[in-house]
């Protein structure tokens, strides 16, 4: 293959003599998600990060002849919750380019557009670590290509930044750390792939299966249909009113169940407290902005109470991309107390507080009486040992009541109903659960669903039976259950 003649815009000569003997600079160290740094070092002061010293020359300066370099690395831990995160370490690559920065070597490096390249096209006619002509101040020089850098435009490549030199032609050693980095980019894409390709799969199994699932479905409504013909065939009597009543009734709870969802997302999306400050003001009422009291602190202030809630403290700063960046490089949850929390920050900080306030929730209901009884003739009489206290306001709640009778006459009537606050909300009287014969089972259970309850705080909501038998034996409950559900207000 022809070796390509490139024209280097600008260069830049470096001349290195023995500058330092030792590296100093920060430890970037990425510790696994749900441990904290402060954990594993102690700090000085807040604020303070971690750093290094290490010598790079074997021979050992004193006094004014000790001279440093600045080399921060990064190291990013093992994981063992997440196998996605690649344990990994620059600390080898950064310290022998740091000794070899130091040495006394001189090398030429430049970067080169795509004006420069003329007609040769990066991975095509050369690639990284190949070696290439390079016209550099009228002067033809062989340079390795240590680095390509497509520049990408709305999914095009529109230009190339093709960086030759910066190396010795000897430090193969460096080229192939440069390499490993980008190969490691390379599984990484490669795993996030997968990870799509797997997600893809797993979501068609999910859909062959909703698939399946929806045709067995269409099948037990074929099923029901042909059974419902054939009780048609058989002169069996349909009380085609009651069936509409019931399936009215159904639709009703749905629809109630599915409003107290509703209500209760709504209630909790609303249901936390935001305040920001920097320097200049608080957006929380009555919160003061004064001087700090930490080192390396300016301003601060007291929050509020959060009313026995944990505060999840955020920290921001200006990003380096843009000046209108903000970039988190701190944050932590702050327990509850009384007085609420200092928080102080320095200058070009922002803060941001977040905790819950006093919401609602979705309060069960499950009460149940087994001690039998039988009400007076005629008469409604409440269910000792049932019955439930809203401990604050309560809202679109939905119960239900069953009674089982258990020898119930047919025409006697036969009742129950719900209260609210000793206020009916709910009622159901029939002459029609009882046998049609004195052969058939007299054991029968009552129904009754009440939607859009509202209960007041600290008030009670009761359960009543009635029955006109005229036996007292068929006036008999045996068991009551009151069961549902609805939103009730948090202290």
């Amino acid at each position: 293959m022809t070796t390509p003649f490139l024209i280097a815009d600008a260069a830049e000569v470096a001349i290195m003599s023995p500058l330092a003997e030792a590296a100093f600079g920060s430890y970037d160290l990425q510790v696994p998600e749900g441990i904290d740094i402060e954990d594993i070092h102690d700090f000085e002061a807040p604020g303070n990060e971690l750093g290094y010293v290490a010598r790079l020359s074997p021979q050992r300066a004193t006094g004014i002849a000790r001279r440093f370099i600045r080399a921060d690395v990064a190291v990013t831990a093992k994981d063992d919750t997440d196998p996605d995160v690649i344990p990994e370490s620059d600390v080898d690559r950064v310290l022998s380019e740091a000794e070899s920065r130091v040495e006394s070597e001189f090398f030429l490096e430049s970067d080169i557009t795509k004006a420069g390249l003329g007609a040769w096209v990066p991975y095509v006619d050369f690639n990284v670590g190949d070696i290439v002509n390079v016209r550099i101040f009228d002067i033809w020089v062989t340079l390795p290509v240590t680095r390509i850098e497509p520049i990408i435009s709305e999914g095009d490549v529109v230009d190339w930044r093709v960086h030759v030199g910066g190396q010795l032609l000897s430090d193969d050693q460096a080229r192939e750390v440069e390499n490993a980095t980008i190969q490691k980019e390379l599984i990484q894409d490669r795993r996030d792939l997968a990870g799509i390709d797997a997600k893809a799969t797993r979501a068609v199994k999910e859909s062959g299966e909703a698939k399946a699932e929806a045709s067995d479905a269409q099948s037990a409504a074929e099923s029901a249909d042909g059974k419902a013909e054939q009780a048609k065939d058989g002169a069996v009597e349909v009380d085609e009113s009651t069936a509409e009543a019931l399936q009215a009734e159904t639709e009703n709870i749905l629809n109630q169940l599915r409003e107290q969802q509703e209500d209760l997302a709504r209630i909790q999306s609303e249901s936390v407290n935001v305040l920001m400050a920097t320097k200049a003001g608080a957006t929380w009422p009555g919160v003061e902005i004064v001087a700090g009291i930490n080192p390396g602190t300016t301003w601060g202030f007291n929050a509020p109470d959060s009313r026995g809630a944990l505060v999840h403290a955020e920290h921001y700063r200006k990003g380096e991309a843009s000046p209108n960046a903000q970039v988190k490089f701190k944050e932590n949850l702050l327990p509850p107390t009384p007085g609420g929390w200092f928080i102080d920050a320095a200058d070009d900080e922002y803060i941001r507080l977040t905790w819950a306030k006093p919401s609602a929730f979705q309060r069960g209901i499950s009460e149940l009486s087994t001690s039998g009884f039988s009400p007076e003739r005629g008469e409604w009489v409440t269910v000792d040992g049932l019955g439930v206290t809203a401990g604050n306001a309560a809202s679109n709640g939905l119960l239900t009541v069953k009674v089982r009778w258990n020898a119930a006459s047919r025409s006697a009537q036969y009742g129950i109903r719900l209260l609210v606050d000793g206020v009916v909300t709910g009622q159901r009287i029939s002459t029609k659960i009882g046998p049609l014969s004195f052969l058939g089972d007299g054991t029968v259970t009552q129904t009754i669903n009440v939607p859009n309850i509202s209960v007041p705080a600290g008030r009670r909501v009761d359960v009543q039976v009635m029955s006109g038998a005229i036996a007292s034996s068929a006036r008999r409950v045996s068991r009551v259950e009151l069961s549902g559900s609805w939103i009730e207000t948090a202290a």
